[in-house]
């Protein structure tokens, strides 16, 4: 197929109108309006966007097996990642409904989770996440999912990225350098906090020659300037999570500390963004409030192609370019600058998603043109109707519709006391009798349940984290709730402008 519209290649030019040529899951050439096509290509299939055509987004910082859950009431300000995980409310509110799921749910919740989070994604644009780890069939396999995974690729030539969630103890640095030694991405969550404890980490990542090039470290709050030099001397990446530490922590980085190329992460549901959408919105309207021209190019930059270069798959996506893979997202057009209109965006403004060549989500008129009618699931956001093809014969999810997962979720999450029924829809893969259940990463230590929740009520239920802001009537007044977001994120002139 052929789209035409204006074309943002991440690649050093805009094409104001111009066509994509995807054949199979390629680009198979990028050409200005007006410029001859490819030989062969006369009887394309041709798609008018009437819109602006970038790479796929992509989203390096997520615990995304929790993105079911929705935005935690945060008590108050903590100094580290240890405090709240440990803390009674955080216990009940999602440590234990999240063991509760997905114990007594077995593999029924976990493919149902996995369907919503990822159509989750797609709905604000991403196409590559990183954060989703589970195991289906014999010997573990990472399950590979609609959206491409960031722990299992399943394109060649694409590395396989490790993570570590936890801080670093000394006995286990042997096994995080055999990691970093074996040249794959690695992610490592770095100074989660802004105490010593949290910068004791660096110190000790640095005394062991563990700071790379192919590590990727996530937050860095707890680093005072001279230490974000060192990682960026050491080629070190940094994923920033912005909504995520200001919601936990008051703080977050600043412009010193992003002095170099970085990657922007929502992280999770309960602390953080719902999409990369919302998270860009985030951190520029951080930069603004502290008078730091962070451009709107950047912020595009950061969930493409330095996104790709921290996971060393910028030879296949990040950008639109011959020969890349064809995962791509056409937004309306309602900005001249393209950058901020790709910052401005909002869930609604999505008119089209491809991934691997294939069109998965978009505007339900555009996806009549590009998609397999007979594969589509209609559904409407923001009053605008849109449609689905999760048609995927190799998934484990094949069969389970996002409106099935959604009614299997809800049921399950509206009584936490009893396990959840029998799901409504059908298992039709080939791994519907083994094993399948996701990897929950941000559970803490078991020695710390008794203490924390004899204090704590157990919840009897908990809602579903809706799909998008734009269909969320109460987010925002949930946010002007939240103690320590700055002050300038709230009311009609914070976060919400950009939905109005």
């Amino acid at each position: 197929m052929v789209l035409e519209g204006k074309i943002v290649t991440m690649a050093g030019e805009v094409i104001d109108r111009g066509r994509v040529f995807v054949e199979g899951d390629r680009i198979a050439a990028v050409r200005a309006q007006g410029s001859p096509a490819p030989a062969g290509w006369d009887d394309a299939k041709v798609i008018d966007t009437g819109g602006v055509i970038y790479p796929g987004l992509i989203d390096l910082h997520g615990h995304l097996a929790y993105n079911v859950l929705p935005l935690w009431e945060v008590p108050r300000r903590y100094e580290n990642r240890s405090d709240w995980m440990r803390a009674g409310a955080y216990k009940r509110d999602i440590t234990v409904p999240m063991d509760h799921l997905t114990s007594q749910g077995g593999p029924a919740f976990a493919r149902a989770l996995v369907r919503y989070v990822e159509v989750k994604l797609l709905m604000g644009g991403t196409t590559v996440a990183q954060g989703l780890r589970s195991k289906s069939g014999p010997g573990g396999t990472l399950y590979r999912g609609l959206v491409r995974n960031a722990e299992a690729p399943d394109e060649a030539g694409m590395l396989r990225a490790g993570t570590r969630v936890p801080d670093l103890q000394l006995d286990q640095v042997g096994q995080m350098r055999a990691s970093l030694d074996s040249g794959d991405p690695y992610f490592f969550h770095l100074a989660e906090g802004v105490d010593e404890k949290a910068r004791n980490q660096f110190r000790l990542l640095q005394d062991e020659n563990l700071l790379r090039d192919n590590l990727i470290c996530i937050h860095c709050v707890g680093l005072g300037a001279a230490d974000h030099q060192t990682l960026r001397q050491s080629a070190t990446h940094t994923v920033w999570s912005p909504f995520s530490n200001l919601l936990l922590y008051g703080a977050t980085l600043d412009k010193e500390a992003l002095a170099g190329d970085f990657a922007l992460g929502c992280d999770w549901s309960p602390s953080g963004s719902r999409n990369l959408l919302h998270e860009m919105k985030v951190a520029s309207l951080h930069a603004q409030a502290a008078g730091w021209n962070l451009s709107h190019e950047m912020l595009a930059r950061s969930v493409t192609v330095n996104a790709a270069a921290a996971l060393q798959w910028d030879e296949h996506v990040g950008r639109i370019a011959e020969g890349m893979l064809a995962d791509l997202l056409v937004l309306d057009s309602n900005q001249v600058d393209p950058f901020e209109n790709l910052v401005r965006a909002t869930e609604r403004d999505v008119r089209l998603v491809i991934i691997d060549g294939h069109p998965r989500y978009g505007d339900r008129g555009v996806m009549d043109t590009a998609a397999s009618v007979q594969n589509l699931e209609f559904l409407g956001v923001g009053l605008r109707p849109k449609a689905l093809d999760l048609h995927q014969p190799e998934s484990p999810l094949q069969g389970i519709g996002l409106q099935a997962a959604m009614d299997f979720l809800r049921s399950a999450m509206s009584d936490l006391t009893k396990p959840p029924p029998p799901p409504l829809f059908p298992m039709m893969n080939a791994l519907a009798d083994e094993e399948f259940s996701v990897e929950l990463d941000m559970q803490g230590e078991v020695e710390d349940f008794p203490l924390a929740m004899a204090a704590a009520e157990p919840r009897r239920s908990i809602p579903l984290d809706p799909l998008t802001v734009v269909d969320d009537p109460d987010y925002f007044d949930r946010l002007d709730e939240q103690p320590n977001l700055p002050q300038d994120f709230k009311g009609p002139e914070g976060l919400r402008a950009f939905y109005h």
